[in-house]
C-alpha cells in the first residue's frame, strides 16, 4: 500500500524533492503515477483558501502559469521540457484548508544511478556535469553547445525568450550529445522580432552589458551572449566575468575586456566564436545562424586534424585486433535509447536520486562567502552563476 503522506493530487507518488525554492509555497518534486512504473516532475504551488494572497504565494503563481503558458507553445519543439497540464486540489492541512496547484512537466530534471553500477543513468544536470569535469574536451563542448544553439534557435523563431540561460538550465545526454532545456518560469512570448524588454530577468554571470544598462533592449540578442557565456565555461572552467560583488560583476560586463585565457587546446575556430559573441553592441554580435555555420567549420577542422593524427597513431600501433587505443569503463550501463519521456516506464527504480544543491531561485542577499557547502574555486563559482537578482534597478550605476 502506498504511503498516504506521500501521495499528491490522488494519482501521484511523491519519489523526491527535487531543486529547492526560496518561495516557501513552490516545490518540486519527482513523483510516480501510482500503480504505474510511469514518472513525471511536478512543480506544485501551495495557495491558502481564503482570497488573502501574499506576495509569496502571487510569484509562485506567475512563475507557474508563466512556464504552462510557454511550453504549451513549444509542444513541437524537440529539446526541451514538455508540459502536460495543470492539476487542482482541495486539500486541508493541519485544519486550515489550502489549493494545491501543481504543473505536471518531464521527469528530466535529475539524474541517478542505477542499481548495482556506478553509471550514471540517461540525463544528468550540466551543473553537475561541468563541476565534476571541471572543462569538456573542445569537441563534446561544441557538440553540446551546437545541440543547445538549435534549441535556443527554436524558441527564437517563434519569437520566444527563455530569459535564464544557463549551466543549471541545461540536461546533458552525453551518449547521444542530446541536450534539454528546462525551467522556463523566467521566459516570455514577444509580440514581434525585434520588440525591445524594459526589465531584467536571470543569473547575474550570464547577464549581458545591454540587459545591464537599464533602457530598453533585444532579448534575443541578449541570450546570444548568455550562449557565449556557457560555451566559455564548458571550455575553460571559469566564467569569463567573474565577481562576488553584484556591482563590480555587472561593471565588468558593461565594460566587456574580453581576453580568452591562453589554452593550446581550444583552436583559433572556437575562440572566433567566442569574439563574435562577446561584442558590447548586440548589432554586432554574432547571429544565431552565423553561430551554426562557425561551430560546423570548428569541427570539421578538429575532424581533419583527428583523421591526420590517427593515420600517424596507425603507423606505430601493432596490428593487433585485441589492440584498443580505448576501452569501455566496466560497470558502465549506457541506455541505447531515450527511456525517461513520459509514457515510457524506467526499467527499474533509482536506487539514489542526486538533486541538485543550487536553489533555481536565490538572491544575492542570501549568499553567504562563508558557507561550509564551498570546496573550491570554481565551484563557488558555479553557485554564484546560479543566483536569481529580481531587481537589478539599484546595482544600475552611470559607469
Amino acid at each position: 500500500m502506498e504511503n498516504s503522506a506521500k501521495i499528491i493530487h490522488d494519482r501521484f507518488l511523491i519519489v523526491t524533492e527535487l531543486d529547492s525554492s526560496t518561495l516557501t509555497s513552490l516545490k518540486y518534486y519527482l513523483v510516480r503515477s501510482i500503480g504505474t512504473n510511469k514518472y513525471f516532475a511536478l512543480k506544485t504551488l501551495t495557495l491558502s483558501a481564503d482570497d488573502c494572497s501574499s506576495k509569496d504565494e502571487n510569484g509562485g503563481k506567475q512563475l507557474i502559469y508563466t512556464e504552462h503558458q510557454i511550453l504549451s507553445m513549444l509542444s513541437d519543439v524537440q529539446g526541451v521540457s514538455h508540459e502536460y497540464g495543470i492539476v487542482r486540489e482541495d486539500k486541508v492541512i493541519k485544519g486550515k484548508n489550502y489549493k494545491i496547484i501543481s504543473l505536471v512537466l518531464d521527469p528530466f530534471t535529475y539524474y541517478y544511478e542505477m542499481p548495482h553500477k556506478d553509471g550514471l543513468g540517461v540525463f544528468i544536470n550540466m551543473q553537475h556535469y561541468i563541476l565534476g569535469k571541471r572543462t569538456l574536451p573542445q569537441q563534446e563542448a561544441l557538440f553540446l553547445f551546437r545541440e543547445l544553439c538549435l534549441i535556443v534557435q527554436q524558441l527564437h523563431n517563434k519569437n520566444i525568450i527563455h530569459r535564464d540561460l544557463k549551466l543549471g538550465n541545461i540536461l546533458y545526454y552525453k551518449k547521444q550529445n542530446k541536450v534539454i532545456l528546462i525551467h522556463f518560469c523566467l521566459s516570455k512570448a514577444l509580440t514581434s522580432s525585434d520588440e525591445e524588454l524594459n526589465d531584467q530577468k536571470g543569473s547575474p554571470v550570464y547577464m549581458s552589458p545591454e540587459s545591464l544598462s537599464g533602457k530598453p533592449y533585444c532579448g534575443k540578442k541578449s541570450e546570444i551572449w548568455s550562449l557565449g557565456v556557457i560555451l566559455y565555461t564548458l571550455l575553460f572552467g571559469q566564467f569569463p566575468f567573474m565577481d562576488e560583488n553584484p556591482q563590480d560583476l555587472f561593471r565588468k560586463i558593461k565594460h566587456v575586456a574580453f581576453e580568452p585565457p591562453n589554452k593550446p587546446s581550444v583552436s583559433t575556430e572556437t575562440i572566433n566564436i567566442l569574439k563574435g559573441i562577446f561584442k558590447k553592441d548586440p548589432k554586432q554580435r554574432s547571429k544565431i545562424r552565423d553561430i551554426l555555420r562557425d561551430i560546423s567549420k570548428a569541427l570539421d577542422k578538429l575532424s581533419e586534424k583527428k583523421s591526420v593524427e590517427d593515420d600517424e597513431y596507425s603507423s606505430v600501433v601493432p596490428n593487433d585486433s585485441n589492440y584498443s587505443k580505448s576501452k569501455k569503463i566496466d560497470g558502465i550501463i549506457e541506455p541505447k535509447t531515450l527511456e525517461t519521456t513520459v509514457g515510457s516506464p524506467m526499467v527499474t527504480l533509482p536506487r539514489r536520486i542526486e538533486t541538485c544543491r543550487y536553489p533555481f531561485s536565490v538572491n544575492y542577499a542570501t549568499f553567504n562567502d562563508n558557507e561550509s557547502v564551498e570546496t573550491n574555486t570554481f565551484e563557488k563559482q558555479l553557485k554564484i552563476g546560479e543566483i536569481l537578482i529580481d531587481d537589478f534597478s539599484k546595482y544600475f550605476d552611470s559607469s
